[in-house]
């Protein structure tokens, strides 16, 4: 009886061990993030299943082009959920959307990450009007999804502020045939 107890006790602390450390991860440290929906495609698709560092957005810069997750915003979502957008524009910088091409300061912005034949077009109800150009306040970004006729983003909400960015995806595990170091 005594050894059955001994068990026991030593399969309640592993679990305990094993819990902590992944609460410790998940909270801290990474997230898995499952996509949902198209508004990031071509770069990701639904279904396609992510990972998320969370350390280093708060000890290094959010850069043009990195992908992050955030946490939906504003009252267009009944319940709340993560996003997941690409880094556009960043602090102090002014934005001008205008005939389907994103300007940053004046110069117009290369995407290569997007299919030639995407424009970012502004849809009603925005934030953003044709033409009129932007400041992005400080630690805020515009974040735009890269299927931009099928994304709710910055045009819509407006900019992001770092506080709500929880991580930046950097790998893609799943499906495995997809596997890919963001």
């Amino acid at each position: 009886m005594k050894n059955i107890l001994n068990k026991l006790l030593d399969f309640f602390e592993l679990t305990i061990i094993g819990a902590l450390i992944f609460m410790t991860v998940y909270f801290f440290i990474g997230q898995l993030v499952v996509v949902s929906g198209d508004s990031m495609e071509p770069t990701f698709k639904n279904n396609q299943q992510l990972l998320a560092e969370k350390l280093t957005i708060n000890i290094t810069t959010i850069n043009r082009g990195d992908i992050v997750i955030f946490n939906s915003i504003g009252s267009n979502f009944e319940n709340s959920h993560l996003l997941i957008k690409r880094v556009i524009g960043l602090p102090g910088e002014k934005i001008k959307i205008q005939s389907g091409i994103v300007y940053i300061n004046n110069v117009p912005l290369e995407e290569n990450y997007l299919n030639k034949d995407v424009y970012t077009n502004l849809k009603y109800n925005t934030k953003v009007i044709e033409g009129e150009e932007y400041e992005i306040g400080e630690n805020s970004y515009f974040v735009l999804g890269d299927n931009r006729d099928n994304s709710v983003d910055s045009r819509v909400f407006g900019a992001l502020h770092k506080n709500s960015i929880i991580g930046k995806v950097v790998l893609r595990y799943y499906p495995f045939k997809n596997f890919k170091i963001i």
